[in-house]
């Protein structure tokens, strides 16, 4: 094989490092960002310096540049709390509109199979959130049985607060004959009066 020299390398191995992005993927972008002109080479490397002050809110679990977490201080006095695993669900919920509750990401779901058990997740830090003014807390995790494993956990830790979890079924335009048993079981268990 070709050694295409130290610099390729250490720069395949680092955007190798993101999340989709592996060893042949970035071979390809290495090049395609070798190309590219300096103002946008410029405008790539500007954007990426904020990364040093970005960090995980030990209260919400959310991405913070600051001390003052914009979740945090948007969910001040709420009714109701959503649990996601990751930041990223956050923002999925908020395009989809659900903007007046307390967010909370706990880092990740129970998952023995990863070696990831309750202690890993931000669960403690929940819990110290919620208190009896809650009415609803929306686990907001997708199916599964890791999602299931922590919606366990939250619940013997939230014995007294009312959990709901999000409806689970067949996604629009779904085709029934192409949907597993379970799948259209929880379609069935979850349908809704139509009006």
């Amino acid at each position: 094989m070709i050694s295409q020299g130290e610099t390729f390398e250490s720069l395949v191995r680092a955007l190798s490092l993101l999340p989709g992005i592996g060893i042949r993927t970035a071979q390809r972008l290495v090049p395609a960002m070798v190309r590219w002109d300096d103002e946008k080479r410029t405008a790539f490397l500007d954007g990426l310096s904020p990364l040093r002050d970005l960090t995980i809110c030990r209260q919400c679990g959310f991405l913070t540049d600051d001390s003052d977490c914009r979740i945090c201080q948007d969910g001040m006095g709420a009714t109701r709390f959503a649990i996601v695993s990751h930041p990223q669900d956050v923002l999925a919920l908020e395009a989809a509109g659900l903007t007046d509750v307390a967010f909370h990401c706990l880092g990740g779901l129970v998952s023995p199979g990863k070696g990831q058990d309750e202690d890993a997740l931000l669960l403690d830090a929940l819990v110290q959130r919620i208190d009896e003014n809650i009415q609803e807390v929306i686990l907001a995790f997708g199916p599964g049985l890791e999602a299931d494993l922590t919606t366990d956990a939250i619940s013997r830790r939230l014995p007294q607060t009312p959990l709901t979890r999000l409806a689970t079924g067949l996604p629009v335009g779904a085709d029934l004959s192409h949907s597993d048993v379970l799948t259209i079981r929880r379609s069935l268990e979850g349908r809704t009066k139509y009006e």
